[in-house]
């Protein structure tokens, strides 16, 4: 039952998503590093959230800050459309520690009040509670967050700055959010234009691999040798990885691509009717929904479908002798 001709097709699928999902994920990092900055992009985002927009350059230039930036020789932002123009936002930090977020936030906030750095709590507090808020209107949404913080600690300035690093870390969750949906729709982008251009039906790929024991068997023997190789997620983002993998789905002889078929394989590569049309787009859509499900999922289910299969072989001539 394990060994059944369906377990393989199952497999051999789940491994055409899984080579296909790898080369999407490297395609999504690539250009949410390289084309859209994603990660700094998020976190600016998150920084604005929680600042006011002059406290937010403020920040973005505080020399603690500028450590973590990209390059040693960075640009000072005169304004939050400076901070985001090219010159500059290529270099912004994809992360920032709470504990430097809450120091330079004190420091910021000393200097809005031309005071030293707080030695107590009680200075803390009252640097805050003089923040001008007729200056920016935002800067009453930060001293009504910061206030409850730092009356929670009690006088303990250690509390206090523990309180507001939590205050960014759980901020910085919201914003791990918005990274992971916009993240999601560049990768179910990435993953519709791989489908249609390569053309992968994921049913006549499963009608193949159902009506043709040799590529089903070949298949399977390929997934069994993938899966004895590290985990794809130790894996850098790299153009040569991509062919690679891409090398791989070409190897497997499955009916992909915009050529016409030939004799030995699967008909219905290009559409002749509108009903081919119509289960090729519905075999479009299936295999891009797949894909977008992320390649650890697919590394994860196929390692467990080959485990499956493997301790449901039939026992071999001995045992069967021995059984009888």
């Amino acid at each position: 039952m394990f060994n059944s001709q369906v377990l393989e097709v199952a497999i051999g699928l789940s491994f055409v998503f899984l080579l296909l999902s790898v080369i999407c994920s490297m395609l999504n990092e690539w250009l949410g590093k390289i084309l859209f900055n994603l990660r700094p992009s998020v976190l600016l985002e998150g920084i604005q959230s929680i600042l006011p927009e002059d406290l937010v350059v403020k920040f973005y230039n505080h020399p603690l800050i500028k450590g973590f930036f990209n390059e040693t020789d960075k640009p000072e932002a005169s304004s939050l459309a400076d901070l985001k123009s090219k010159n500059l936002f290529r270099y912004l930090p994809s992360y920032i520690p709470a504990r430097s977020f809450a120091m330079v936030l004190q420091d910021i906030i000393a200097q809005e009040n031309s005071a030293v750095l707080p030695a107590k709590c009680e200075e803390l507090r009252d640097l805050v509670a003089r923040l001008d808020e007729t200056k920016f209107p935002q800067m009453a949404k930060i001293k009504h967050a910061l206030l409850p913080l730092i009356d929670e600690a009690r006088g303990n300035l250690v509390d206090a700055q523990a309180n507001i690093e939590q205050w960014f870390n759980d901020t910085m969750e919201r914003v791990t959010g918005w990274y992971k949906r916009k993240s999601q729709t560049i990768l179910v982008v990435i993953a519709i234009i791989i489908t249609v251009s390569l053309n992968v039906d994921t049913f006549t790929i499963a009608n193949t691999l159902y009506r043709q024991g040799a590529v089903r068997a070949a298949v399977v023997a390929a997934a069994d040798n993938y899966l004895q190789k590290p985990a794809i997620q130790t894996r850098d983002v790299s153009l040569d990885y991509i062919k690679e993998v891409n090398d791989q789905l070409l190897k497997l002889n499955l009916p992909m691509g915009w050529w016409e078929p030939e004799a030995d394989k699967s008909p219905g590569m290009i559409p002749k009717d509108w009903r081919g049309w119509t289960f090729k787009c519905f075999g479009w859509v299936f295999t891009a929904l797949a894909i977008s499900l992320g390649a650890p999922f697919w590394f994860d289910l196929l390692n467990k479908m080959v485990n499956l299969r493997s301790s449901g072989k039939p026992p071999g001539k001995d045992e069967k002798a021995k059984s009888v």
